[in-house]
């Protein structure tokens, strides 16, 4: 024989009691709270890790900045505009490993 369908208070019982238990229960709170607070917390470990690789490339593109125009000036006012010239003094002035196309 087959079992009676069960009344929709025993069904509604069944799905609520498990909720009910965990929350008049205080065991695992923490997990809980520790799992909705780790996906923040990695965010800003990455945000954190971004930043702090981007400041040398802001210094050393900021260092070749500043050689380029120390370079540049010193061969405009040298008046010979010659491309060599230029790339010798941005060496002596600033990055030795950069190099100007000609």
């Amino acid at each position: 024989m087959t079992q009676p369908i069960p009344g929709p208070r025993r069904v509604w019982n069944a799905i609520v009691r498990p909720g009910r238990s965990l929350r008049l229960g205080r065991r695992g709170a923490v997990a809980v709270f520790l799992a909705f607070a780790i996906i923040p917390l990695i965010g800003f470990v990455g945000i954190a890790t971004d930043t702090a690789g981007a400041y040398p490339v802001k210094s050393r593109l900021s260092s070749a900045l500043d050689a380029a125009g120390l370079a540049g000036g010193y061969s405009f006012f040298l008046n010979t505009g010659d491309a060599d010239t230029l790339q010798q003094v941005f060496r002596e002035v600033g990055n030795p490993e950069l190099r100007l196309s000609k």
